[in-house]
């Protein structure tokens, strides 16, 4: 049987009386599930994705009911701990490789809500979440509580799509600014100036080679440091074209650079004495 959402508007809702007013989704009136003839009951919720999974279990439910056979019983609670191990054992399989900010955070949160008595995760709301974050220490202008928060939401995202709670508190509550300035690229002249300091350093000949490789490197593979400091000379071939893996993500890179780039950083037999 088919259960279908509609809202049920209030009289000052500018949408109530208009046509098929029912299937309007942003005015926020509360939302009603609607099945067979008679069929009729509040979703108890405004948001349309929790109303329309409560209208796909509902028809299962019926589907069970009409066959004669007792609906599935719903599993006990997960607590905050034993769904932060699951998250990150999903992660795992799903070969991300540096989950290290997903576990430092989760442990957070699990400390911060068992304090105040807060243990299961369906419990977890979006007051204590904002309470939470309002605690959280960073230097001024920095981008890291906007990195940290999407870590936290994603996890309670994960959550909600996994039916582990009924509505993610997490998406109630606006992103945090990234603090971060568009950083543009260096004139000519100031990468010129860049690399001239390099021999003012007092490095070997061997170092001074090493350095300047690393600089042109940056300047136009883009890669991250750990990346530029273990490429291998393999990666660029005859083209000039270099590709690899990021030691972070695993995402391949694909980047064209030019050959004062390629010869210091591929051949490096052919450096000056």
């Amino acid at each position: 049987m088919t259960v279908t959402v509609h809202a049920r508007h209030s009289k000052k809702c500018p949408k109530s009386k208009e046509k098929n007013a029912g299937q309007y989704k942003r005015c926020g009136c509360p939302l009603w599930l609607r099945w067979g003839k008679d069929g009729n009951r509040s979703a108890h919720t405004r948001s349309w994705d929790i109303a329309t999974k409560a209208a796909r279990k509902l028809e299962q439910d019926l589907e069970l009911e009409a066959l004669g056979i007792e609906p599935i019983k719903k599993p006990d609670h997960i607590t905050i701990e034993s769904a932060a191990d699951l998250y990150l054992a999903d992660m795992v399989q799903r070969e991300i490789k540096d989950p290290s900010k997903a576990r430092r955070m989760l442990a957070r949160l699990g400390d911060y809500a068992n304090a105040r008595r807060v243990i299961l995760l369906k419990d977890v709301t979006a007051r204590l979440l904002t309470e939470w974050r309002s605690t959280w220490k960073f230097k001024p202008k920095s981008g890291s509580p906007a990195v940290h928060w999407s870590v936290v939401k994603t996890f309670f995202k994960w959550a909600f799509c996994t039916d582990l709670i009924a509505a993610d508190p997490g998406a109630k509550l606006k992103s945090l600014p990234s603090g971060q300035r568009q950083v543009l690229p260096l004139a000519r002249d100031e990468f010129e100036r860049i690399l001239a300091a390099v021999d003012q350093c007092g490095f070997t000949p061997e170092i001074v080679y090493k350095v300047k490789t690393f600089i042109l490197l940056q300047r136009w593979s883009g890669l991250a440091c750990m990346d530029a400091a273990t490429l291998r000379r393999d990666a660029i071939n005859a083209n000039n074209n270099l590709t690899r893996g990021r030691n972070k993500t695993g995402t391949e890179v694909f980047v064209p650079l030019p050959p004062r780039c390629c010869r210091d950083a591929a051949y490096p037999a052919q450096r000056p004495s």
